[in-house]
C-alpha cells in the first residue's frame, strides 16, 4: 500500500473526487438552468470510463495520465479568469503532492527551479502527527479545536530570494472514515488527548499508524506574507542575540533578503551606545557597508546634527534613512 505522505500519520491517503461528483450529480437532477444541467451532465459522463477517480486511488502517476480530465473537471473551482492572479491548486490535504495549478502558481514553481520540492514549513514529524489526529477530530468527532498551526510554504524566487506564502485550505471535497482496527476514543479520552496537545505517544496510542482512512482532494490557496514571516524571524534571531557571548547569525543575511526584497542586500549591524552617545561597530556582523556608513557618519555629520540624531534614537527609536547609499563617497568628499 503506497504511503502519499511522506512522514508517518494515522491516515490511509487516497485521491478521490467522488465528493465533486456528488456536487455534480444534484446540479444534473435539482439545477433548472439547463445549461447547467447539460454541463453537469457531460462531465460525469466523461468520468465514467475512470473509475479510479470516483473509487479513489494512490498512485499518483494517474494524476499526470489524466491531467486534462481532471482540469475539465475542476474548471468551475479554478475560473480562467482569475488564473494568472489566484496562487491556487489542488492537493491532497498536507501533502507535497499538489496539482492542478493555476498559471500564476505554475510561474512561481518554475521560478524556483526544476530541482525544488515544496515542503511545509518548520513543522516536525510528532506536531505533524498531533495535526493529522485534530483533523480527525473536527471532521469525525466534530470537535470545535482553536488555535491550530498556520502552515507556510517557502519558495525562492527566481532571484534567489525566499518568499514566504501562508496556506488557507478548502477541505469540503475530503471524508475521514475509520477502519476496522481504528479505535474510538470516549469524550473523557478525547478531553484528555486536547489537554495534552504535545504528548505524541499519547495521541499516537488512541489514534495508531494508518488506522484512519482520508479520502478526496483539497483546495490550497497561498497569500504572500513574506514580510511578516521575515519580520518575526529577524525578532526571534534579534533575541536570541546574546550580548555577553556573540555569535554570527547566518540567516540574517537572508532574513533582510527576503523582508526587502533584494537579492543583492548586505547588512550589518552596530550598537548604539547610549552613555557616550556614539556607535559601536559589531566585529561579527561587520561590513563593508556598516565601516562605510560609519565613516560617513563620522566625517559628514557635524558634532550638533549626530547629537540631535542620537537623541531621536534614544526617545523616538525612528530609523536613519539614506535614501542613496550610491551618493556616500561623494559627501563625504
Amino acid at each position: 500500500m503506497a504511503n502519499l505522505y511522506n512522514k508517518d500519520s494515522p491516515f490511509q491517503v487516497y485521491i478521490s473526487f467522488k465528493k465533486y461528483l456528488d456536487v455534480l450529480e444534484h446540479i444534473r437532477y435539482n439545477d433548472r438552468l439547463e445549461y447547467r444541467v447539460n454541463y453537469a451532465e457531460s462531465l460525469i459522463d466523461r468520468t465514467k470510463n475512470v473509475k479510479e477517480l470516483k473509487d479513489g486511488f494512490q498512485d499518483i502517476r494517474l494524476l499526470e495520465k489524466n491531467e486534462d480530465l481532471i482540469r475539465l473537471l475542476l474548471a468551475d473551482l479554478f475560473p480562467t479568469g482569475l488564473t494568472h492572479n489566484e496562487i491556487k491548486a489542488a492537493s491532497i490535504p498536507l501533502s507535497n503532492i499538489t496539482f492542478n495549478y493555476t498559471e500564476r502558481f505554475k510561474g512561481i514553481l518554475k521560478d524556483a527551479g526544476k530541482d525544488f520540492e515544496i515542503e511545509l514549513r518548520n513543522i516536525s514529524d510528532n506536531e505533524f502527527y498531533v495535526f493529522c489526529c485534530c483533523l480527525i477530530l473536527q471532521a469525525y468527532f466534530k470537535k470545535d479545536i482553536k488555535g491550530m498551526i498556520p502552515f507556510y510554504y517557502d519558495i525562492p524566487n527566481k532571484q534567489g530570494i525566499m518568499k514566504h506564502y501562508k496556506i488557507t485550505v478548502n477541505s469540503d471535497f475530503t471524508e475521514i472514515i475509520p477502519t476496522e482496527s481504528a479505535k474510538i476514543p470516549s469524550e473523557d479520552i478525547l478531553d484528555m488527548l486536547l489537554e495534552n496537545l504535545d504528548d505524541f505517544n499519547l495521541w499516537k496510542k488512541y489514534f495508531p499508524s494508518q488506522s484512519w482512512i482520508l479520502k478526496g482532494f483539497t483546495i490550497i490557496s497561498l497569500v504572500d506574507c513574506t514580510s511578516e514571516v521575515a519580520l518575526s524571524d529577524l525578532k526571534s534571531s534579534m533575541i536570541e542575540i546574546d550580548p555577553e557571548n556573540l555569535n554570527p547569525n547566518e540567516n540574517l543575511t537572508e532574513i533582510f533578503k527576503s523582508y526587502f526584497d533584494v537579492s543583492e542586500l548586505n547588512f550589518g549591524i552596530m550598537t548604539f551606545n547610549k552613555k557616550e552617545q556614539k556607535l559601536d561597530k559589531l566585529p561579527i556582523y561587520e561590513s563593508l557597508l556598516t565601516n562605510h556608513i560609519l565613516d560617513f557618519w563620522i566625517n559628514t555629520f557635524d558634532e550638533e546634527t549626530r547629537k540631535n540624531t542620537f537623541n531621536n534614537l534614544s526617545n523616538n527609536s525612528k530609523p536613519i534613512v539614506i535614501s542613496n547609499v550610491n551618493n556616500l563617497d561623494e559627501n563625504v568628499k
